[in-house]
């Protein structure tokens, strides 16, 4: 189109120039028009501006406003935001208090056009800003594997609105693994710590699990494990642990498993697992939890009582740095017996 403009210029200039008996006009660019246009902006395209794009203002587009677009409208004039702060629950036995929880992922949707707009992450400080236009809307914050909302949150023109989110930690995945010596009947529940909560099971809890268990560790005939995710607590360890690079990570939860007392069976699923949910990171610390800690946000009852019973609940956390911890001391894990065993992880999203 702009090339087009041209040459239908050139066109005209031409025939000017047929009719007045001389050539046309030639604007002299220092800002006093010399050209066959009206205005005096030092270009010759008929406009009051000196960009050369036929409109009137000073941007590089062919419309006639300011904000850089080609739809002729003042898309961001009047638009607020919707800012604040992302924060987790954190509680190390002095009750809970409240920690700066950074890259958690920010998006809004209009409740009534169904618009979205982001997503942002908040940043090292745990502050996000959202521009968005005036409306109603629908806030979701998601970190840990979950989710949060905020619905009905309102922002005027040109206005700000905070709207904070804080996060309990989430436990991904444990799965519960039952191995009676002789087929069994046997009960399984849990008992979260005020302020956390199942997420979800297969199959589903209800009020607990009943299953016939087997010595293989098979369910009612059909499952291998029991499994759950929950939001828990932040009563964790980050004293002791691993740091281990990324590129390693699979080879050593490989090795390193067996150690802390899964078998060969169990270390597959684990790896079935997070070979997918895994987050992409340079370096992976790692922090085994005592039965202690982990009691403290989820208790475990069966019935009848297993012989042995073994939870490993791993903290996982990504950085930058392969600093490694204060090394953890494996206590060995005896199978005699009905054997229970519990493994799960907890992603720690902090840098």
């Amino acid at each position: 189109m702009r090339r087009m403009t041209g040459i239908l210029w050139l066109l005209l200039a031409f025939a000017g120039a047929c009719q007045s008996g001389g050539p046309p006009a030639v604007d002299a660019g220092d800002g006093t028009d010399t050209g066959s246009d009206t205005d005096t902006d030092g270009d010759a395209d008929g406009d009051t501006d000196a960009d050369g794009d036929s409109d009137s203002d000073s941007d590089s587009d062919a419309d006639a406003d300011s904000d850089a677009d080609t739809d002729g409208d003042t898309d961001t004039t009047d638009w607020g935001d919707i800012h604040g702060t992302t924060y987790q629950s954190v509680d190390t036995g002095g009750g809970p208090e409240l920690e700066i929880l950074p890259g958690v992922t920010i998006k809004a949707v209009d409740e009534q056009s169904s618009d979205s707009f982001g997503p942002v992450e908040s940043g090292t400080d745990g502050e996000y800003l959202l521009p968005v236009p005036p409306g109603t809307y629908t806030v979701t914050a998601g970190c840990f594997s979950s989710e949060q909302s905020a619905g009905g949150v309102a922002v005027p023109a040109n206005g700000s609105v905070e709207q904070d989110f804080t996060f309990d930690g989430m436990v991904d995945a444990p799965y519960i693994y039952l191995y009676p010596e002789a087929t069994t009947d046997v009960r399984v529940t849990l008992a979260p710590a005020p302020g956390t909560g199942i997420e979800t099971s297969e199959p589903a809890y209800g009020s607990g699990w009943d299953v016939i268990a087997e010595p293989s560790g098979r369910l009612d005939g059909t499952w291998d494990y029991l499994f759950y995710e929950a939001t828990v607590r932040w009563v964790f360890q980050e004293e002791q642990g691993y740091a281990v690079p990324a590129a390693d990570i699979f080879g050593w939860f490989a090795d390193t498993l067996p150690v802390l007392g899964l078998t060969a069976d169990e270390t597959d699923d684990f790896l079935a697992y997070w070979t997918q949910y895994l987050p992409d990171a340079s370096c992976y610390l790692v922090y085994p939890q005592p039965a202690e800690r982990i009691g403290l946000t989820m208790g475990l009852a069966i019935d009848p009582a297993p012989d042995s019973l073994l939870r490993l609940w791993l903290v996982v956390r990504g950085s930058d740095d392969c600093v490694a911890p204060e090394p953890w001391q494996a206590a060995p894990f005896d199978r005699a017996g009905f054997t229970a065993v519990e493994w799960g992880v907890v992603l720690d999203p902090r840098p």
